[in-house]
């Protein structure tokens, strides 16, 4: 397997130096390992939060329906819609 890295330093505190060393040496890896670990699960996330804060957003739009429509009734231009950003 071919794998395609670039190098880079980062400065630590000696607590977050500790930290890595020690998590390495309990995973049995090296700190290199174990920071691209850390940045892989922490780019993975903000798909899963996006989506949390979408639907939250959808059942607020939903509870709120007939309230903003009331609010927007004098003007058809003005509102939310919700499909905008799929189109």
């Amino acid at each position: 397997m071919f794998w395609c890295m670039q190098r880079t330093n980062v400065y630590l505190t000696e607590g977050q130096t500790r930290y890595l060393e020690s998590r390495a040496d309990a995973e049995g890896t090296t700190r290199s390992a174990v920071l691209r670990n850390i940045i892989d699960d922490a780019a993975a996330r903000p798909a899963l939060l996006d989506d949390e804060v979408k639907r939250a957003f959808e059942a607020l739009a939903e509870e709120y329906a007939d309230v903003s429509a009331r609010l927007f009734a004098d003007d058809p231009h003005l509102g939310v819609d919700p499909l905008a950003d799929e189109q």
